[in-house]
């Protein structure tokens, strides 16, 4: 069983912090009550692409490329609005037993639960978008 790396230690081995900077990060970052990785970008210490491009890393996510995909209004109909709106994710792409999603979040719980057992989409793909990307 492959154990995931944790975003401190992907930080500490690309060279984007110390064992000691990412000390101190995590000391405030628990006080702030946000995820590192969000800590991180909101006192601007790591950009937010160099964050997504390891979370993409670690989670095994492609990383959105909007030219990638073409959003049609009838694609758009595949997810129920308040659905996507509740995820912040958009669908990209439906193939016959798949749907492509992008979410600014693809930690959050599976929100492709209530439609998973669909004929149409028995299994997801997502691609993890920056929360600029989407907003």
């Amino acid at each position: 069983m492959r154990v995931r790396k944790r975003l401190g230690e992907m930080l500490i081995d690309s060279g984007l912090m110390t064992k000691e900077s990412l000390g101190q990060a995590l000391a405030r970052q628990k006080d702030s009550g946000l995820r590192l990785g969000d800590f991180l970008i909101d006192k601007e210490i790591i950009p937010e692409e160099q964050i997504i491009d390891l979370l993409s890393t670690q989670l095994q996510i492609r990383k959105f490329d909007p030219n990638d995909y073409e959003i049609t209004p009838a694609l758009a109909q595949v997810i129920d609005i308040d659905l996507a709106a509740k995820y912040r994710l958009v669908p990209l792409r439906k193939g016959d037993f798949f749907l492509t999603v992008a979410m600014v979040d693809p930690m959050i719980s599976r929100p492709w639960t209530p439609w998973k057992s669909s004929a149409t989409s028995r299994s997801n793909r997502s691609s993890a978008p920056s929360p600029s990307s989407v907003s």
